[in-house]
C-alpha cells in the first residue's frame, strides 16, 4: 500500500510539470574546502651528558637532533666513579612510546673473551619524566640497583631493552630522562685494558 501512494505522488508531480505550468523551487548552495588532513608528528631530540670522579681522559659528544652523543672514559681506575645522562625529549605534537634496543661488548684485553667488566663495573640506572629536564631529574627513580647496593652491568642490557615508556607530545610530560651511575670495584683480579662498549638505540612509536 505504501508502494502505490507513493507512485501516485510522482505521478501527479510529472503531470503538473507536463501542462507547462510555471513553477518556482527553493534551493539551497553549501560551500565546503579548504579541507585538510595534517599528520601529527614525533620528533626524539637526545642530548648525552656525563660526569668523571677520577684523572684519566674522558670526554663527552652532547649530541642533539639527528646527532649520536656519546660518552668515552679511558683507563679508569679501581673505586673511581661516573655517571652518563641520557635526556629525550619528543619535540613532535603527538604521543609516544619509547624503546630501547642495545648492543653490549664486554672485551678482555688480550681480544678472547669477555674479560671482567661485566661483574666489576657495577651500575645503578635511574628513569625520570617531566615537562622538562629538571623536573624529570626530580621524577628520578630506582630501575637497577641503588646507588648504595648498585648491580653488576652484566645486567643492564636485558632491563633496557624492556623498556617501554609513554611520552606525551610537545606541552605535556615529553621529556625522559636516563642515569646510568657506575663504579669500577676495587675487588682483586685482572682487569686490565678490559673493555665494555655500550650502545643504544631510542626508538619513539606512536602511541594509539
Amino acid at each position: 500500500m505504501r508502494k502505490a501512494a507513493g507512485a501516485g505522488i510522482a505521478m501527479l508531480v510529472m503531470l503538473a510539470f507536463a501542462a507547462g505550468s510555471t513553477w518556482s523551487y527553493m534551493h539551497d548552495a553549501e560551500t565546503s574546502d579548504g579541507n585538510i588532513v595534517t599528520a601529527g608528528t614525533l620528533d626524539l631530540v637526545i642530548e648525552v651528558a656525563g660526569t668523571y670522579s677520577g684523572t684519566g681522559a674522558w670526554y663527552v659528544t652532547p649530541g642533539g637532533n639527528g646527532i649520536n652523543g656519546r660518552v668515552g672514559y679511558d683507563y679508569i681506575a679501581a673505586d673511581e666513579t661516573g655517571s652518563i645522562t641520557w635526556v629525550l625529549s619528543n619535540t613532535g605534537n603527538i604521543d609516544g612510546t619509547l624503546s630501547i634496543s642495545s648492543d653490549f661488548i664486554f672485551l678482555d684485553y688480550s681480544g678472547v673473551g669477555q674479560g671482567s667488566m661485566g661483574d666489576n663495573l657495577m651500575v645503578n640506572l635511574q628513569r625520570g619524566i617531566g615537562t622538562n629536564r629538571s623536573s624529570a631529574e626530580l621524577n628520578l627513580v630506582n630501575i637497577l640497583g641503588t646507588p648504595a647496593s648498585p648491580s653488576a652491568s652484566s645486567n643492564l642490557k636485558a632491563l633496557l631493552e624492556l623498556q617501554e615508556v609513554f611520552i606525551e607530545g610537545a606541552g605535556g610530560n615529553d621529556t625522559l630522562v636516563y642515569v646510568l651511575n657506575w663504579e669500577l670495584e676495587s675487588t682483586p683480579g685482572d682487569i686490565y685494558e678490559d673493555l665494555l662498549e655500550i650502545d643504544l638505540y631510542f626508538t619513539l612509536t606512536q602511541s594509539w
